[in-house]
């Protein structure tokens, strides 16, 4: 079995989400699964696209724009993932007013 690691800084981060009681901001596999430890909650860079668009601070587009770039950073979805967040992003678009 694998060992991680957590840096300094990642673990000063998951401890000031703690004392602050919000979310944890990270795409890193082992820090969410520390973070729901701790009983946080973690959010990665879709979940904070799509809260952005459920808030009209961003428009559908954009995250369609945000997957084609990081698939071109080599930080490219599963299809079945990448699916999922366009049907969500859809489903919210599809819930705000005209």
């Amino acid at each position: 079995m694998k060992q991680e690691k957590v840096s300094e800084s990642d673990a000063l981060t998951l401890l000031l989400a703690k004392t602050l009681q919000k979310p944890l901001l990270t795409d890193e596999k082992i820090l969410s699964m520390l973070a729901k430890m701790y009983s946080l909650e973690a959010w990665n860079t879709w979940t904070i696209l799509l809260e952005a668009l459920r808030k009209n601070l961003i428009e559908k587009s954009e995250i369609h724009k945000a997957n084609d770039e990081l698939a071109e950073r080599r930080h490219k979805l599963s299809s079945g993932d990448a699916t999922q967040i366009l049907d969500v992003a859809d489903r919210i678009a599809a819930t705000k007013p005209s």
